[in-house]
């Protein structure tokens, strides 16, 4: 039986610092959290709804990840894995019925994405192109995307997950579209745009303005 004292009787204590104050999350603030609210405060717009220039990152993740649905939900979104052309690593075929009910299959190639954070920026990036084909705006001619306006918001999304993940950079073949000392949106936007006009792969025509939705 073990005959060492209780600390209330003058014993050792089990602990020699007190626990720190529990605060759900404020342990987890680093140099990301602040570079956030910096870049938040640079664009005069630190809430979710109303602002000088709205960063929109929530909604936009929300929509690409409400594109795919809960499980056993009916979404007309089917998920599959198999071998894509070029260096895409994801992909979506869009097709119609009679009625005009859109239908999705994403595909994903497994041999170009290394890891669950890689996965988790295409999901998104993918996602983003399901959301903005159901949208109204795009079956109407006048605030349809191009191609490149639908890429350029599906990379946006992908900065977002990566950031949202911890990475520092996020680069696509040599351009690195996203680096997490930019203080100002237009390096991100500057970057995606040099990518999608110069990558070896169907480079696309600048469209402006890169994003016309509000999201």
């Amino acid at each position: 039986m073990n005959q060492e004292k209780l600390a209330i009787d003058g014993g050792k204590p089990v602990r020699t610092k007190p626990l720190p104050l529990e605060f759900p999350g404020m342990h987890h603030m680093d140099a990301k959290e602040i570079q956030a609210a910096v870049r938040l405060l640079r664009a005069r717009s630190p809430f979710r709804y109303y602002g000088i220039k709205l960063q929109k990152e929530v909604e936009k993740l929300e929509a690409a990840a409400k594109a795919y649905g809960k499980e056993g939900e009916e979404t007309g979104v089917t998920v599959g894995f198999g071998s894509l052309t070029g260096d895409a690593a994801g992909g979506v075929t869009v097709s119609a019925d009679e009625a005009g009910n859109l239908s999705f299959a994403v595909t994903f190639d497994m041999s170009k994405i290394s890891g669950g954070d890689a996965f988790a920026i295409d999901t998104g990036h993918e996602g983003t192109h399901v959301a903005d084909i159901r949208n109204p705006l795009y079956a109407d001619p006048r605030t349809t995307l191009s191609d490149f306006q639908r890429e350029f918001r599906g990379y946006e999304t992908s900065v977002w997950v990566a950031r949202s993940l911890g990475f520092a950079t996020l680069s696509y073949g040599r351009v690195q579209v996203w680096n997490r000392s930019w203080s100002k949106v237009d390096q991100r936007d500057a970057a995606i745009t040099r990518y999608l006009t110069t990558r070896e792969q169907n480079p696309l025509p600048e469209t402006r303005p890169h994003n016309p939705w509000p999201d």
